[in-house]
């Protein structure tokens, strides 16, 4: 077996709601499910995000979706002047470097972490490195 192969546990990240600083949720420790309806929803086509939607039809939920937008920056953007909330995997969120506050979900939805690459027995000296040192990692933060 390939290190591509292997699937590293834990690898899932857990999604959070992104809102402008201004949104009524921002103040809050957690965004409840069962309030996604209630505010614009700012999203991803299905098959981009396919586990959000997922978790969604399972809990239920239906977004008020207002835009559908397939790049982080256009999105996060237009989150970021209170046009609408989002659903990021964590790691996307914390890192954003628009005005925006990242609130934990209460449905706990994770997005699996992925990296794939056309061949890593053909692949460079370099590509082979970051492959060995991300299935290195340790996700379960």
């Amino acid at each position: 077996m390939t290190p591509c192969e292997r699937r590293k546990p834990n690898g899932d990240e857990p999604d959070v709601a992104v809102v402008a600083e201004n949104h009524p949720m921002a103040n809050e420790t957690v965004f409840p499910a069962s309030e996604m309806e209630s505010y614009p929803f700012i999203g991803y086509p299905e098959e981009e995000a396919p586990f959000v939607y997922k978790k969604a039809r399972e809990l239920g939920i239906k977004f008020n979706q207002v835009m559908t937008v397939d790049n982080d920056y256009g999105n996060l953007s237009m989150i970021s002047q209170n046009l609408g909330f989002g659903i990021y995997p964590r790691m996307i969120a914390e890192n954003c470097r628009f005005p925006v506050k990242v609130i934990p979900i209460d449905h706990g939805s994770y997005t699996p972490i992925s990296l794939g690459v056309r061949s890593y027995e053909n692949g460079s000296l370099a590509a082979k490195a970051f492959v060995d040192y991300v299935l290195s990692l340790d996700f379960s933060l």
